[in-house]
């Protein structure tokens, strides 16, 4: 609800109320909303939206991708991983486990180098991610290597 929001917004801001009728669960969600740094909004999701604005797309019946559970029909506001700087592996323009790994939008950047894709080693690079312990190592390798080139 709205009165939700609204306390979310301020405890976000550092004026945390908990209330004391606020049971264990709602505790436990609002420290979870605090936490995770995507659940944090700077605008009221409870504002009317014209939807006569929204535009659809039919998707193919056929596409074994497509999940029923869910579809979104509106978006509002930026998204990180699409409308700021992500890396290769964070890209929702070209999803990892679905594109081929070359493919890079405007905003991505390499894992290895953070330099903009493609970087000067990208068909090597563009299949890091943060989950593989040889990436965050030859990571780690080039930041250390960037540190004594620029005397840090």
């Amino acid at each position: 609800t709205e009165d939700n929001w609204r306390r979310h917004q301020q405890e976000a801001e550092g004026k945390k109320q908990w209330r004391e009728d606020d049971d264990e669960s709602t505790l436990l969600k609002k420290n979870m909303d605090m936490m995770e740094d995507c659940f944090i909004l700077d605008f009221n999701p409870f504002d009317s939206m014209n939807i006569a604005k929204l535009s659809f797309t039919i998707q193919d019946a056929h596409d074994d991708d497509d999940d029923d559970d869910l579809t979104v029909v509106a978006e509002k506001g930026k998204v990180a991983c699409r409308d700021y700087p992500h890396s290769r592996h964070l890209c929702l323009r070209f999803p990892f486990d679905k594109t081929p790994h070359e493919k890079h939008c405007y905003l991505c950047y390499c894992y290895v180098c953070d330099s903009v894709a493609p970087c000067e080693f990208w068909t090597i690079h563009c299949h890091a991610s943060e989950h593989v312990e040889d990436w965050k190592s030859q990571r780690e390798l080039m930041r250390l290597k960037i540190r004594r080139q620029i005397g840090f």
